[in-house]
């Protein structure tokens, strides 16, 4: 009968032991942790992201047509447009080109958001402040007084500091749009997004607009309603 008294002490003789193995794990974890509230926060390991955006107009490839500039035109074909090197990608049944886009006069391609096409044309004829411009831009209105929208696209980095501090960890693509009406001699002029400074711009081209803005209760920073004041502008021309 001696097993049982001996299975006992060796129980016992591990007791200390289990103990001693909490208390260092215990230690362990206050090394970690600190003690009570006095702990401090573990760094969390930093993980590059992804970049979020995209340079491009759309990510797929849409239906489109290019003018070129001896007016020929290409159509049954696919486009991309690239605003970071201001280029066209097309794409037929046989093959992939990309082309400068000063090498076109006019492109349009389709939104599937808008269910309708959007019509570019080619900036080299525009200035901005007498300085030239480059890529395309974006027609929205044709006229007297012609409306244009001009994309800028910008990275902004990752500003990620540590667990505490918060940031993001992904780059970010951001377009920024900008509005212009277009004199006949093809100056861009800004349009402000503060009313009382877009009156100050408009009163060139009506004296009497702040009396039709108020009375339409157009939105300066909407897209449509600059539309329908481009088309107001270019029918008192």
């Amino acid at each position: 009968m001696k097993y049982p008294l001996l299975i006992i002490l060796s129980i016992t003789s591990l007791a200390p032991v289990a103990a001693q193995q909490v208390q260092g794990t215990a230690q362990t974890n206050s090394h970690i942790y600190g003690d009570g509230f006095g702990a401090r926060v573990r760094e969390i390991p930093y993980v590059p992201g992804e970049t979020v955006g995209t340079y491009y107009l759309f990510d797929h490839w849409s239906p489109g047509t290019i003018t070129m500039v001896n007016g020929e035109k290409v159509s049954d074909i696919f486009l991309k447009y690239n605003f970071e090197n201001k280029s066209l990608e097309i794409k037929t049944d046989t093959a992939y080109f990309s082309m400068d886009v000063s090498a076109s006069d006019q492109f349009s391609i389709y939104d599937d958001e808008q269910r309708q096409f959007r019509s570019f044309i080619a900036a080299r004829r525009y200035k901005l402040d007498d300085t030239p411009l480059t890529g395309a831009l974006e027609l929205l209105h044709q006229g007297n007084v012609e409306l244009v929208a001009k994309v800028a696209p910008k990275l902004i980095e990752a500003n990620y500091k540590g667990a505490l501090s918060g940031g993001s960890t992904n780059d970010k693509i951001v377009k920024k749009k900008e509005y212009f009406l277009v004199t006949t001699d093809y100056e861009l002029i800004a349009l402000p997004t503060k009313k009382k400074q877009a009156i100050e711009v408009l009163q060139q081209f009506d004296p009497e607009i702040e009396s039709y803005l108020k009375q339409e209760r157009l939105k300066l920073k909407q897209e449509e309603d600059l539309i329908v004041l481009a088309e107001y502008l270019s029918s008192q021309q």
